[in-house]
């Protein structure tokens, strides 16, 4: 469990030391921006195990 709350510190640090225009309004993989694939890869899985 300490394993899985290090990571999300982290995760959220990441974030939080980007501007919204880094995350969100350029282009980071293809066409989406890196706030949208960190998005996808971080709080849908969660949602998906827990249904």
């Amino acid at each position: 469990m300490a394993a899985l709350q290090a990571l999300k510190e982290n995760i959220v640090y990441l974030v939080s030391e980007r501007s919204d225009e880094v995350l969100y309004r350029s282009p980071w993989y293809g066409k989406w921006a890196r706030g949208r694939i960190i998005s996808f890869n971080t709080s849908p899985p969660y949602a998906n195990a827990n249904g």
